[in-house]
């Protein structure tokens, strides 16, 4: 069963895991000896900039109860955690179902609103997962969860997550990145003098991979585009400096400005 397999595959990577990769599976799968290890996550919180540190550390809390720990010591989050203002859309989702996750703790200032319910099913309502984001798809099916009354949703979008497993029964982060690794390889291969034919063929595939606003996104399904896919994608076309590809790099530019 796909289950059987997920658990496998956690179960591998017990004992060699990053310790906060160690906490998630224990919390998922329960731990040897009944007690989750001890994790610190404001180490892991230090290592990201100071303006995020609320969010961040609402985020890993909700992960690890999401796969069925208490949250760590500390205050719960209030309100002003959760704002979507300025949000990439992913992200806007991610911290969506983060709220909604946190709003049944008992010391919680907040509860789950209809908007944001309507976020997290907008993001679930299609045939395939949102721009190829398996985690934010897995975010919004665990808020779902717990908030109660969405099954019919929660299980058609974990047969949609479980075509994605790999044979070795894991979970990817994202269906591809086709794009990004392109740009990044054909970047590459261009500095250690690839054959002009070879680089021709990876240009020409990313200029066909541009965006109406002439950036480029993180793979080929992916409509949201970004700055670091642009840069790379515009270095490899720019660096080249094949006439025909002039106004791509062009669009490039304005997209970035």
């Amino acid at each position: 069963m796909s289950v059987d397999r997920i658990a496998g595959y956690l179960e591998r990577r017990r004992t060699t895991a990053h310790p906060l990769e160690q906490a998630l599976i224990a919390a998922a799968c329960g731990s040897p000896s009944g007690q989750e290890p001890p994790i610190d996550l404001n180490t892991y919180i230090r290592q990201a900039p100071d303006f995020t540190s609320r969010l961040k550390h609402a985020l890993l809390n909700a992960l690890l109860m999401a796969c069925g720990a208490g949250h760590s010591p500390g205050p719960v989050p209030d309100r002003s955690s959760f704002s979507r203002t300025g949000l990439h859309p992913w992200a806007k989702v991610q911290t969506t179902a983060v709220k909604v996750i946190w709003a049944p703790v008992p010391d919680a200032s907040f509860r789950a609103e209809h908007r944001d319910v309507d976020v997290l099913l907008s993001t679930l309502n299609r045939d395939g997962i949102r721009e190829g984001n398996l985690l934010v798809h897995l975010s919004a099916l665990h808020a779902l969860h717990r908030l109660g009354g969405h099954d019919t949703v929660v299980r058609d979008g974990l047969d949609t997550v479980l075509r994605h497993q790999r044979r070795d029964g894991g979970i990817p982060f994202f269906t591809d990145t086709d794009t990004w690794c392109t740009a990044t390889a054909g970047v590459a291969l261009l500095a250690a003098g690839a054959p002009d034919d070879v680089i021709y063929s990876i240009t020409t595939h990313l200029v066909g991979r541009q965006k109406p606003n002439g950036a480029w996104s993180v793979s080929d399904i992916s409509e949201v585009t970004d700055a670091d896919d642009t840069s790379v994608v515009r270095e490899l076309l720019q660096t080249r400096a094949d006439p025909a590809h002039r106004n791509a790099i062009e669009r490039g530019r304005q997209a970035l400005r």
